[in-house]
C-alpha cells in the first residue's frame, strides 16, 4: 500500500537509490511504536481465561489506551518481558502459572506497571497478599462502566 502511494508521487527524475531510501523511511515511520512511557501513549494487558472478560475489557478500553490480551500467565509474562504496559487487568486463577506468580513477576520486570487483580473468589490471605503488592482488587463480577473510570484515574 505504501509502495503503491509513494511511486505514483515519486518525480520520474528521482533515482532508485534515493527511492528506496524514501520508501524505507515511510515504511519506518508508520511502524514506529512510541515509547509507552512517553506521555500520551498508554498501554493495557488483559490476562484472564475467559473470553467474554478479555473480549468485554479490551472493547472498553480500547479508546482509552492500546490494549493487549493474553490467556495464561505464561504469554503474560513474555508480553512484560518484551514490552512495557502501564496498566495490568490480571486474573488470579489462571491456568498453569497462577495470577499471584504473574503479579510477583510483574513487579520484579516492571515495577512501573500498576496492577488490577480480578478474582471471583478471593479469601481474607490472598486479599491481604493482593493489597500489599496490587494497585487494586476488583472482585467478580464487576460493572464496566465503572472500571473504565478506574482506568482513567489510574492512567492520568
Amino acid at each position: 500500500r505504501a509502495f503503491t502511494a509513494l511511486s505514483q508521487v515519486l518525480p520520474t527524475f528521482l533515482s532508485q537509490t534515493q527511492f528506496d531510501m524514501t520508501l524505507t523511511f515511510e515504511l519506518e515511520s508508520e511502524l514506529h511504536m512510541k515509547d509507552p512511557r512517553e506521555p500520551g501513549t498508554k498501554k493495557i494487558l488483559i490476562v484472564d481465561d475467559e473470553p467474554l472478560i478479555l473480549f468485554g475489557l479490551s472493547r472498553t478500553f480500547q479508546d482509552l489506551a492500546e490494549v493487549k490480551t493474553v490467556n495464561t500467565g505464561e504469554k503474560a509474562c513474555d508480553e512484560i518481558a518484551a514490552n512495557f504496559y502501564n496498566l495490568c487487568f490480571l486474573d488470579i486463577y489462571l491456568p498453569g502459572m497462577n495470577g499471584l506468580e504473574v503479579m510477583e513477576r510483574i513487579q520484579e520486570r516492571s515495577p512501573e506497571t500498576k496492577i488490577v487483580v480480578m478474582s471471583a473468589f478471593a479469601d481474607e490471605n490472598m486479599k491481604k497478599r493482593i493489597e500489599k503488592s496490587a494497585c487494586m482488587l476488583l472482585e467478580k463480577p464487576f460493572d464496566l462502566s465503572s472500571i473504565k473510570n478506574i482506568v482513567k484515574e489510574t492512567l492520568l
